[in-house]
C-alpha cells in the first residue's frame, strides 16, 4: 500500500526559477483512474516566481472518458487552474 498528498499550495520544490527561464513538471497518479497535475513556473529575479498550475484532470486508464470534477457533490473541486507567487527571503545571522 502507497500513501501520498497532494497541496492544496503547489509547491514543487523551494528553490526559485532563475529570472526569464521557466521550470516545467508533469505530475501522473494512477490507480482506478489517471490524474494529471501540471506546473509551468517563470522566474521574475529579486528571488520571485509566477506559477501556473493546473491540478485534477482526470481521465480513466482507457482514455476514453475526461472527468472533470466541478460539482459540489465531487469530493474535491477540480481541475483547477491556480495562480500563485513565491518570494524566497534569505535568512542570514
Amino acid at each position: 500500500m502507497v500513501i501520498a498528498q497532494l497541496n492544496l499550495f503547489i509547491i514543487t520544490f523551494s528553490e526559485i526559477t532563475v529570472k526569464n527561464k521557466l521550470f516545467f513538471q508533469q505530475q501522473f497518479n494512477i490507480n482506478e483512474n489517471i490524474e494529471s497535475n501540471t506546473n509551468f513556473c517563470y522566474g521574475l529575479g529579486w528571488n520571485m516566481e509566477l506559477r501556473f498550475n493546473i491540478a485534477g484532470l482526470q481521465t480513466n486508464q482507457k482514455f476514453t472518458k475526461l472527468t472533470i470534477n466541478n460539482s459540489l457533490n465531487d469530493e474535491n473541486l477540480a481541475p483547477l487552474g491556480l495562480f500563485t507567487f513565491q518570494k524566497a527571503f534569505d535568512i542570514n545571522d
